[in-house]
């Protein structure tokens, strides 16, 4: 027993290193799993923190082409009924040449992307999501696009032929022909294919505040299974 003792020593000390080791390898692993899980949570509270100041500029942006939609209305409504004032009319020629622009923040998206921790989102369709999201609000920014330059290039200098210019000029308004302006069947026919456009716009909005929506819903469903 005496000449076995050390073979078991040595067996038992082996054991003990090769447990020892293993150990150390399995609490690596816990912690790097712990922190990039951690690092997950950190990408997807930014992501949803961005997406959430991006709907509340998404709505208001949508409010102001409503608001721009209404008046157009209002001014192709006038032009078949006694004029209002000048200054009602100068107030919504104002309005109606309005060319709001849908600037989200994307800082947060493009550095999760950028710096490859878009790879931590454990959800493969919410990661394919994020990283595509671009195409969500393509359409929206090129028909906003499409109608800044239709104003700009079209309407503005239309109605600088009437003496109206700019963005709500009240304290000039009486300087412009109004009455001439509201004859006008290019003008009227600009307004009202501005119309349409516009409330086609808003579907893309629309569609684009849904899937904001959702994403944030998703990125907060997400983070509470972390």
């Amino acid at each position: 027993m005496s000449r076995q003792a050390p073979w078991i020593r040595f067996f038992a000390e082996g054991t003990a290193i090769v447990v020892s080791i293993l150990l150390a390898f399995a609490i690596q692993a816990w912690w790097e799993e712990v922190q990039e899980r951690k690092r997950e949570r950190s990408a997807l509270a930014e992501l949803r923190s961005e997406f959430t100041g991006n709907k509340d500029i998404l709505v208001g942006t949508a409010r102001a082409h409503r608001r721009s939609l209404r008046a157009m209305q209002a001014i192709v409504s006038a032009s078949e009924s006694p004029l209002p004032t000048a200054t009602s009319l100068d107030s919504l020629f104002g309005v109606a040449q309005i060319t709001p622009h849908y600037n989200p923040a994307t800082g947060a998206r493009a550095a999760t992307i950028g710096s490859g921790r878009i790879s931590l989102i454990k959800n493969v369709e919410l990661r394919n999501r994020v990283a595509g999201w671009d195409r969500v609000v393509s359409d929206l920014i090129l028909d906003e696009q499409t109608r800044r330059d239709f104003v700009v290039h079209e309407i503005r200098p239309t109605l600088a032929t009437f003496g109206i210019s700019g963005s709500t000029q009240v304290s000039s308004g009486a300087e412009a022909d109004f009455a001439e302006a509201m004859r006008s069947q290019t003008l009227l026919a600009m307004l009202r294919n501005q119309i349409s456009q516009v409330a086609h716009l808003l579907t893309h909005f629309e569609d684009a505040e849904e899937a904001t929506e959702a994403m944030i819903a998703d990125l907060t469903e997400e983070l509470s299974s972390n």
